[in-house]
């Protein structure tokens, strides 16, 4: 394994303010946001900041049964809609995975896909159509991965699952948010008041988004918190 030196400049990009927020309390990182295709100019942004390792961390959907809500993953691949892929950093995987080694890290192929994946029934679309090559899906990995190997700096990814196989994000949630991933609140609340059993559908959405959001937090406490 090659060593690594002491002070790595640590580059991260996420797709939702929300998900950028956890990282308030990590000065030293270099931190940049962009949901979906905005992620290609923050990955500029973070790369010309002279990074060792750019990572794209935040939450992911599964397409199959062994990955649930909660689970936390490292992809090996990441495809991208068009079918080629590319490898992660196995040398950073393996200076990161060491930090994490009390927790439960699964590894698999991911996809990024252009918009926001609705009900088992496409989910298990992908799965068969990828040949079972991949077991979660996001909008930003492929995206940053790109740039990072336009500037040849070693990439990697890191995803907690929020939508699994049991759980997929109620369309009228998705049709209320913006082109940047956040939640426009009056659209939801008309959305609501049009079928308020819909209610039941977001509180079941809020459990597993705060579940998965508490594990997004420890994962970030344990890689980037100096001992």
């Amino acid at each position: 394994m090659c060593k690594l030196k002491k002070n790595i400049r640590i580059g991260v990009v996420v797709g939702l303010e929300r998900e950028k927020k956890l990282l308030k309390k990590f000065p030293d990182l270099i931190i940049g946001q962009g949901y979906g295709k905005n992620a290609t100019q923050a990955t500029k942004k973070v790369l010309s900041r002279k990074v060792d390792v750019i990572l794209s961390f935040g939450f992911a959907g599964s397409l199959t049964k062994k990955i649930r809500n909660g689970d936390i993953v490292f992809p090996k691949k990441i495809y991208c809609e068009k079918g080629s892929s590319n490898k992660t950093s196995n040398k950073f995987s393996n200076y990161f995975l060491k930090k994490l080694k009390h927790l439960q890290i699964k590894r698999q192929n991911l996809l990024t896909v252009s918009k926001i994946i609705h009900g088992k029934k496409e989910k298990n679309h992908i799965f068969l159509k990828c040949k079972k090559k991949i077991s979660l899906i996001d909008m930003e990995s492929a995206i940053i991965q790109k740039q990072a190997l336009i500037q040849k700096i070693p990439f990697l990814s890191a995803r907690v699952i929020f939508d699994d196989i049991s759980f997929n994000i109620p369309k009228f949630l998705t049709d209320s948010i913006d082109e940047n991933g956040n939640l426009i609140i009056g659209i939801l609340i008309r959305n609501l008041v049009k079928k308020p059993s819909r209610i039941n559908d977001l509180i079941t959405h809020l459990v597993k988004f705060n579940k998965a959001k508490k594990v997004l937090q420890n994962l970030f406490n344990n890689l980037f918190t100096k001992s």
